[in-house]
C-alpha cells in the first residue's frame, strides 16, 4: 500500500508530468477524495495549462474522483487507464462529465 507521502508526491508530480500544451483551454477545479488506510482530500485546479494542487477541499470543484490511494498513484504514473479504472468500478466520478473526459489528460 502506497504510503501518504507517495500520494502527495504522485498529485504533485502532475504538473511536472503532464503535457501543459495538452491543458491548454481547459479551467476546471478537481477534487480528489482518496480512500484506504492513506485517505485524504487534494483539490487539482488547471486553468489554462497551469496545474495548482492543494490539500484539502479548495473552492467548488466541477468534478469529484474517488479512488482508492494505490489506484490513484498507478493513474498517475500511467500503470492504470483511467478509462478502464472508470468502467471496472475503480474510479469514481461525480459532477460535470465533460470536465472529467478533459481530466484524462491529466494522466497522459
Amino acid at each position: 500500500m502506497p504510503e501518504l507521502a507517495d500520494v502527495r508526491k504522485a498529485l504533485k508530480s502532475m504538473s511536472s508530468s503532464t503535457d501543459m500544451e495538452k491543458l491548454k483551454g481547459i479551467d476546471a477545479t478537481i477534487l480528489f477524495d482518496i480512500s484506504g488506510e492513506d485517505a485524504g482530500v487534494w483539490t487539482v485546479e488547471v486553468r489554462d495549462g497551469d496545474v495548482r494542487i492543494e490539500e484539502g477541499e479548495v473552492g467548488s470543484p466541477e468534478v469529484t474522483v474517488q479512488a482508492a490511494s494505490e489506484d490513484l498513484v498507478a493513474l498517475i504514473k500511467g500503470d492504470l487507464n483511467p478509462m478502464a479504472a472508470f468502467m471496472q468500478g475503480r474510479l469514481k466520478v461525480r459532477g460535470d462529465m465533460s470536465v472529467a473526459m478533459k481530466m484524462q489528460k491529466l494522466f497522459s
